[in-house]
């Protein structure tokens, strides 16, 4: 690395990209200089985007990401990022090029439901905030007892969807929306996934207990599904068989956001990289790469927050001269919302199953309230007290849900 204070570059302005810079920024001081670009100019809190069709409005879980890179020092450059020139070290984002002595890569995933003949234009997409909202309307309609109101709503995720958990908390909390308004019997559920068991990407050991879950409450399942073509009103599988739906809800193959033709990357552009530091296993010293953006299979929001904190604390460490305090953990957890309540599901795979937890307004606010007050506090959002506590608190759960 230069001698001078060294320009450290996050493209990507998610939960890895925000987490990355204020974890550097809160481990280096003045000592760097970071940028933070990306090619929107608003945070969105994705986990809570589920929440869309049952009334929350989109700004109670967004924040203006220039303002939160000024409070903390970043600068920040809004513009598309289309990839790098690795041998000059050098970012091309737009019509600039962003020099760099240190770059971490946090573009995420984008969908790509056209993989899917008729997915785009028939379904409802969770990759989509418009079309959660105009769910919304559907449900609506239902409560209202419209004519017009559909009888069947399935839930679709198709082959190379590398993340299904939101889809399961949206089939299940249609069903309790549902049964709060006195609908749920003039309603079919059902959700098909190409997973070869429920919640794959977490493990096989969810299954049963998600099965059940699904089963209790009248939502009918199927895996193992490959759907291979969407006309209006039927899903067409692999094996021949048509699936009727009246609307559809759907989360769509994935590929990587942004093309990365000249570092190494799985067959759908996602980075791969070293598991504890989150370095590109290009053989350099100075590339980085957390959340969606890498091969890891879960893509989940916490799991971007803790990729990106080792990614900091390691950069940090080589920059520093010692020795990193910690790597990636890839042990974590899931919170499955219904409405009604929430499965806790702990991870690696062959930790303890789902475990039900009570949940309430109470949670939701606090979570919609803690989000701006932890990014006033110039802190990393996986760092402190609060967070202590939850690795604490998973921490004893896993030792007491242990079959």
């Amino acid at each position: 690395m230069p001698s001078s204070v060294p320009h450290i570059v996050i493209a990507g302005g998610g939960f890895g990209g925000l987490e990355a810079a204020l974890g550097l920024r809160q481990r280096l001081g003045e000592a760097a200089r970071i940028t933070l670009v990306a090619d929107r100019d608003r945070f969105v809190f994705k986990p809570y985007l589920t929440y869309l069709p049952f009334g929350l409005a989109l700004d109670q879980i967004q924040l203006d990401l220039p303002a939160v890179a000024e409070a903390h020092g970043l600068h920040f450059i809004r513009a598309r990022i289309d990839g790098l020139v690795p041998e000059q070290r050098r970012l091309q984002a737009g019509e600039r090029t962003v020099p760099y002595d240190a770059l971490v890569i946090a573009t995420g995933a984008r969908p790509r439901p056209e993989e899917i003949p008729g997915l785009r234009e028939q379904a409802y997409g969770l990759w989509h905030e418009p079309d959660l909202q105009r769910l919304r309307a559907v449900l609506d309609g239902l409560q209202r007892g419209s004519d017009e109101r559909p009888r069947r709503i399935a839930f679709l995720a198709p082959p190379a969807s590398p993340w299904t958990g939101p889809l399961y908390e949206l089939a299940l909390m249609t069903d309790t929306w549902l049964t709060w308004q006195g609908v749920r019997n003039r309603v079919e559920l059902t959700l098909m996934t190409a997973e070869p068991s429920f919640l794959a990407a977490l493990g096989d050991h969810l299954h049963a207990r998600i099965a059940h879950e699904l089963d209790r409450r009248g939502i009918t399942a199927y895996r193992g599904l490959a759907v291979t073509a969407v006309e209006p009103g039927v899903l067409h599988d692999a094996a021949g068989g048509r699936h009727r739906f009246d609307v559809l809800v759907a989360v769509p193959p994935y590929v990587a956001a942004v093309p990365w033709p000249t570092l190494p990357t799985d067959d759908r552009g996602f980075l791969r990289t070293r598991l504890a530091s989150g370095q590109v296993e290009d053989g350099t010293d100075v590339h980085y790469a957390v959340g969606d953006a890498t091969a890891f299979p879960v893509k989940q929001a916490i799991v971007a927050l803790r990729q990106a904190d080792a990614a900091a604390e390691h950069l940090a460490a080589r920059l520093q001269g010692r020795t990193p305090a910690f790597s990636f953990d890839p042990s974590s957890f899931f919170t499955l919302e219904a409405l009604d309540e929430a499965l806790l599901a702990l991870t690696p795979p062959g930790d303890a199953p789902l475990a039900p937890l009570p949940v309430g307004q109470a949670r939701r606010q606090a979570l919609r309230a803690g989000l701006p007050w932890r990014l006033d506090t110039s802190n990393p959002l996986y760092a402190g007290l609060l967070w202590k506590g939850t690795r604490t608190g998973i921490g004893v759960l896993r030792h007491l849900l242990r079959p």
